[in-house]
């Protein structure tokens, strides 16, 4: 195996298939085509190597500070602008079904609310009264629109957009590790970062900083706030956010730190982006309309 190299990052995959290509690996090869057509939003991929149980990548090394969760409007200005890019590539070029998000990441336990919380009450119990009716709620919000995210415009999502992953460099923002990325849909990328924010803030400042990024993110996506749109959020802002409130390391720290009233807010604020009430009270327009 060669060595690593100066200005070279080299990351250690495994294979899923016998013979096949990981995933990452056809991510980039995918992130390299749609970078050669504009300005670069991601490290270059420059070569892998495939052995028997693993495949190494080399990426270039980007050198940068991390961003912070309140540079919301810059963060959701270049997600949108990926999507956006991605959107167009993928609608007049063909897509590799194995990278798709509704292939296989769709079942995995992050995802998958019932899953969740039943994992969640085996070792810990009901955490409150009417926690089991929200997650119900959401459960079902989740199924009855799954074929209307399914048939959503196809983007690529990366679903990892932690701020160690967002890197300034040169006055433009990066965002790097597609380790957890999939074809996924427009929309999922900005659910994923709500549930970064909403980790981040307490429930009113999250509200503020929320409408800030989403209108950025609208509009470098240059997509309307329909109904499909919010369908497609929920589908990783919900699951993602309720995995994140029931993580024992911050359940721990409710419990230390005496935050259980703010934690519960959290678990309202699910139930009114189930309801459409949060997008509304968000004033950007979403959940008015269904198509």
């Amino acid at each position: 195996m060669a060595k690593k190299q100066p200005g070279v990052f080299r990351k250690k995959v495994p294979n899923e298939r016998i013979f096949g290509i990981p995933r990452e690996v056809r991510v980039h090869r995918l992130v390299s085509e749609i970078q050669a057509q504009g300005a670069p939003f991601t490290a270059n991929f420059l070569n892998y190597e495939r052995g028997m149980f693993s495949t190494f990548l080399d990426m270039e090394h980007l050198e940068g500070r991390p961003v912070k969760v309140s540079e919301q409007v810059e963060i959701g200005k270049l997600i949108g602008t990926v999507e956006r890019r991605t959107r167009l590539f993928l609608q007049r070029s063909s897509c590799d079904d194995a990278a798709d998000f509704f292939d296989t990441a769709w079942r995995s336990k992050r995802y998958d609310v019932l899953s969740i919380v039943n994992g969640f009450i085996r070792w810990s119990g009901i955490p409150f009264r009417g926690f089991e009716t929200i997650a119900s709620d959401l459960a079902q919000s989740i199924d009855a629109q799954k074929l209307l995210v399914q048939q959503s415009d196809r983007v690529l999502s990366h679903l990892d957009p932690f701020p160690k992953n967002f890197i300034r460099r040169d006055g433009q923002i990066f965002l790097i590790d597609w380790g957890e990325s999939y074809v996924g849909r427009a929309g999922f990328d900005a659910g994923c970062f709500l549930m970064v924010m909403l980790r981040h803030y307490n429930v009113r400042d999250f509200e503020a900083a929320a409408g800030q990024f989403l209108h950025s993110y609208l509009s470098a996506a240059d997509i309307e706030p329909t109904g499909r749109l919010v369908a497609s959020i929920n589908r990783i802002f919900l699951p993602r956010s309720l995995w994140s409130l029931l993580r024992p390391d911050v359940v721990g720290r409710v419990h230390a730190k005496g935050t259980r009233i703010e934690w519960l807010a959290k678990f309202d604020l699910l139930s009114r982006a189930v309801s459409g009430e949060l997008w509304r009270d968000l004033k950007i327009g979403l959940a008015d309309r269904t198509r």
